[in-house]
């Protein structure tokens, strides 16, 4: 290495080569600072510092591989910050921490600045106390949670080297580290190291070495070399990986004290896996908590939970909706104060076996009842859930069946009508002859009698009651067939004028006013005229029946309503008459057969016309006011409207 350039040890500021805003920032500096250049490693310039951190390893050089072993690794001139191994005249490596930038990319000249206080200080063979102590503070901030681990493992292993004074340190990682999280970083500073080519063929054997032990890597494979040690972490009798580290071979070492250091390092490692495992669990719990609730928020039956005594501890939103309280309203209340039932709720728990858990279910529907007083059907189920020995509860699931039972009763009325129209059809043959035959003898023995004789009255009585009985006998066969229809599109406010138009004379003869109303532009309907021709003279023959020669108003008015469809319509007729009204005992019922009000009705007009109308796709409410009663028919438009 001779001419290099003696010129450097006498005086690093008379450079020819050396730039003057170059050597400003480097006599700026109170660190050791150099310019070098990235082809050959020659320096270019430097500050008193620096010549005197060069000159305490050699003083016949300018090239810095003369000096720093490991300059070619430099990654990148973008404040790389990373540990040059100088060499000592010994031949031991003095690690000095420096920050890297490029200060002329194009001539590819980088400077040098050192970063870390331990350039200048004398090193023993032993490594101190002052250094352990710092290494286990980075130790403990490195291991101090998943993100810290991630963050500073790599600072955490440069450090572990430099203090320890080893050729390599780093960690390779099981794979069940990857339950962890921390798996990927570990193994990556791993692979990045030389000595991982040297041990990772015989990584299957590793499970051989002794866990919580410094042991020589020969122990598993003779290939390797006696310099390499490796201390496996277990955690909880599982493998979670090794610690490798590499001495130089020209250099003793208290096998002791390394022992020692990474039985610290399992410590802190340790305690990291437990807080991971820690979080994971809260984490999977809290995950798990807020998914029941979700769950038990937005599931279609109610649940109430009570502790032993039956007291309400919970009960979900469903549940609220399902009796009309709120949680603050009945929190602490025996169950029985929400379940209101003509059979005691506790007679079911009180059967429950005292170590079952699985759901129980009363053995038929209960009649609860709402806060406003309304009777429901409910089927229950509960069980027991037991948190500890003192803490156990019962939780209830309420499934209110109303749509259910009301279904079942809709199937057996279904099932009961066409019983009723086979047994119609029978009845109708069996007693419309004798009829007939009556009702003929009855006209020959009105042609043969007195208009105004006792048998002429008499004749006539039993004629219309024949009459009568031939009625109901067509309103039964009526009701038992199924509706053929003929629709067609009908100007419904045409049909109801001719209609009223026939009601005149009745109109007057009872002192009832009639109006009618209808927008202009109301559209027509697919109906079938006959049928619905029944319908409005049924409404309006109640509505003369209502009044009973009292005299009063009828009033029937077409409009349209919006369908609860975007966009789509339907049409609105409204009877109504100021007649003294329907019973609150038969208002629910006034739509099934037999079922009237009227002195001498027969129950049937009512029942045929709310078939006609759901026949035609529509609907018939009636609402019994303080004087009178309004009906309600709503009929779908075609094309929406």
């Amino acid at each position: 290495m001779e001419n290099k350039t003696a010129s450097f040890v006498s005086d690093a500021f008379t450079f020819e080569s050396a730039e003057p805003l170059a050597g400003a920032f480097l006599r700026a500096l109170v660190t050791p600072a150099f310019v070098w250049e990235s082809g050959d490693g020659r320096i270019v310039s430097a500050n008193r510092l620096a010549v005197e951190m060069f000159r305490r390893f050699r003083e016949d050089s300018s090239f810095l591989g003369d000096y720093v072993r490991n300059w070619t690794k430099v990654r990148s001139f973008a404040f790389d910050i990373m540990w040059f191994e100088f060499i000592t005249p010994d031949d031991r490596v003095f690690p000095v921490q420096v920050r890297n930038s490029a200060l002329d990319e194009d001539a590819g000249r980088i400077v040098s600045v050192v970063v870390n206080a331990q350039w200048a200080g004398n090193r023993s063979i032993d490594q101190s106390i002052d250094g352990l102590t710092g290494l286990i503070r980075t130790a403990s901030t490195t291991f101090l949670s998943r993100k810290d681990f991630i963050d500073n493992f790599e600072t955490f292993i440069l450090r572990t080297t430099v203090a320890l004074n080893l050729a390599s340190f780093n960690f390779y990682p099981d794979v069940s580290l990857k339950s962890y999280g921390l798996f990927d970083v570990a193994e990556r500073l791993a692979r990045k190291e030389n000595a991982y080519k040297v041990y990772s063929p015989y990584l299957e054997r590793f499970d051989r070495l002794k866990s919580g032990a410094l042991s020589r890597l020969q122990d598993v494979a003779e290939e390797i070399p006696d310099t390499y040690l490796a201390f496996p972490f277990v955690n909880g009798g599982e493998t979670i990986g090794w610690f490798i580290i590499v001495l130089y071979d020209n250099r003793e070492y208290a096998q002791e004290t390394l022992q020692t250091v990474l039985e610290v390092f399992a410590t802190f490692f340790q305690s990291l896996i437990d807080k991971v495992t820690m979080t994971k669990a809260l984490y999977q719990s809290d995950f798990e908590n807020r998914l029941n609730i979700r769950i038990v928020e937005n599931v279609r039956e109610g649940i109430v939970i009570t502790n032993q005594q039956l007291q309400i501890a919970y009960l979900n939103a469903i549940s609220g909706q399902m009796f009309g309280f709120k949680l603050d309203d009945i929190f602490g209340h025996q169950l029985e104060d929400l379940l209101v039932s003509n059979v005691s709720i506790r007679k079911f728990v009180d059967s429950f076996p005292a170590d079952g858990e699985d759901f129980v279910e009363t053995p038929s529907v209960q009649y609860l009842h709402r806060r406003s007083g309304e009777r429901f059907p409910c089927q229950i189920r509960f069980s027991k859930v037991s948190l500890t020995e003192e803490n156990q509860y019962y939780v209830f699931v309420l499934t209110d069946v109303t749509e259910t039972e009301e279904s079942r009763l809709k199937t057996e009325q279904l099932t009961q009508r066409a019983i009723l129209g086979d047994f119609a059809s029978m009845m109708a043959h069996e007693i419309r002859n004798p009829v007939n035959n009556i009702n003929t003898w009855i006209q020959n023995i009105k042609a043969n009698s007195e208009k105004r004789g006792p048998i002429y009255s008499a004749a006539t009585r039993i004629e219309n009651d024949c009459q009568r009985v031939s009625d109901t006998i067509s309103n039964i066969l009526a009701f038992s067939r199924p509706l053929k229809l003929n629709p067609e599109l009908t100007d419904f406010g045409v049909l109801i004028d001719v209609i009223l138009e026939r009601w005149k004379r009745d109109f007057a003869v009872e002192n009832i006013r009639c109006y009618f109303r209808k927008p202009d532009d109301f559209p027509k309907l697919l109906i079938d005229v006959k049928s619905m021709d029944q319908v409005i003279t049924n409404l309006v023959q109640n509505a003369v029946d209502a009044i009973d020669h009292a005299g009063g108003t009828i009033s029937l008015r077409l409009s349209t309503q919006p369908s609860g469809i975007p966009g789509r319509n339907v049409a609105m007729l409204s009877v109504a008459n100021t007649g003294p009204g329907i019973p609150d005992e038969l208002i629910d019922h006034i739509f099934e057969p037999f079922i009237t009000s009227k002195k001498n009705g027969n129950g049937w007009g009512l029942a045929v016309t709310k078939r006609i109308i759901t026949t035609h796709r529509g609907t018939i409410q009636v609402k019994s006011l303080s004087e009178g009663v309004v009906f309600e028919i709503l009929l779908p438009i075609p094309d929406g409207g």
